[in-house]
């Protein structure tokens, strides 16, 4: 059995006419003033010249890489004169500075020795040259080991030859060969010594020695013969030490140069007193010295 069928258009065919007589009498919506939308023709082109562009971004690297070259050429010129300064000061340094090497082996020979049976000494040594040959030779204050109070002169006479007094001294050895060019005996042991004027005026410095019980003697320097001595009571105490004394300013302007003579081991010495003399050269050739007094 056979069925025929009749197509008719609806509304959503496209093709139908209702559908084109709804698009014939559909209106257009008002147009707002400003919000018009130009056409095609009167359109303004958006898109950039390619070339131009091209242009503008190469321009823009070339400055980025002259600025960045420029900086990196500052840089490293400045860390290479940096480098060639501070090369060149410590070349300057080390041509000024002496090149000291260290030891790694060291040697000693000597070149003199001596020996001075029955003495010691507790003095410093002191350079001078005595015998006027260049060399400095060396003076220092000795003991005998037999010092002491109210030691009898047989002592003496036993150890020492009859020397007297034989209780200390001073001496001078030849710094050329050690050999002895003169001895000196004092009263007590010298521990101080001052070999840094020339008190007789001769070209030699003369030596200052003091030590135990009060000894302070004046000694030619060339010859180690005396020049002057305490002797007297008002200016020597026997349980008195005198250590190295000082040459001064000449303070009682008689044109002879004064000395600082500092002393203690006075046990019957107020505590915490001061007690230092100040004697007088104004004649070195004499015996006794009183402090504080000009001599006429």
């Amino acid at each position: 059995m056979a069925h025929t069928f009749k197509l008719e258009p609806t509304d959503d065919d496209y093709c139908s006419e209702k559908k084109d007589e709804f698009k014939k009498n559909q209106t257009t919506p008002p147009i707002i003033p400003g919000t018009e939308i130009p056409s095609k023709e009167k359109r303004i082109p958006t898109k950039i010249n390619l070339k131009q562009r091209k242009f503008k971004v190469n321009t823009l690297g070339c400055i980025t890489y002259i600025i960045v070259t420029t900086i990196s050429i500052v840089i490293v010129g400045y860390l290479i004169i940096k480098h060639q300064l501070t090369n060149q000061l410590q070349s300057n340094l080390n041509a000024k500075t002496p090149k000291i090497k260290g030891c790694d082996h060291i040697e000693v020979e000597d070149v003199w020795a001596t020996t001075l049976p029955k003495l010691l000494t507790e003095s410093a040594f002191r350079l001078s040259d005595v015998n006027k040959d260049g060399i400095p030779d060396f003076i220092f204050g000795f003991a005998t080991g037999v010092d002491g109070y109210s030691i009898p002169k047989i002592v003496c006479d036993i150890y020492f030859n009859g020397t007297f007094p034989c209780y200390g001294g001073m001496m001078a050895l030849n710094g050329e060969d050690g050999k002895e060019l003169w001895r000196y005996y004092t009263d007590h042991e010298i521990f101080g010594i001052n070999c840094n004027a020339d008190l007789n005026s001769d070209g030699v410095n003369d030596c200052l020695g003091g030590g135990r019980a009060g000894v302070f003697d004046a000694v030619n320097g060339r010859t180690g013969t005396l020049l002057w001595k305490f002797k007297d009571k008002l200016v020597k105490n026997s349980i008195m030490n005198l250590y190295t004394a000082h040459i001064i300013d000449d303070l009682d302007k008689d044109g002879i140069l004064d000395v600082l003579a500092i002393h203690g081991g006075d046990p019957l010495s107020e505590p915490g007193l001061l007690v230092f003399r100040l004697i007088s050269m104004c004649d070195t050739y004499m015996d006794t010295f009183y402090p504080f007094y000009s001599c006429d």
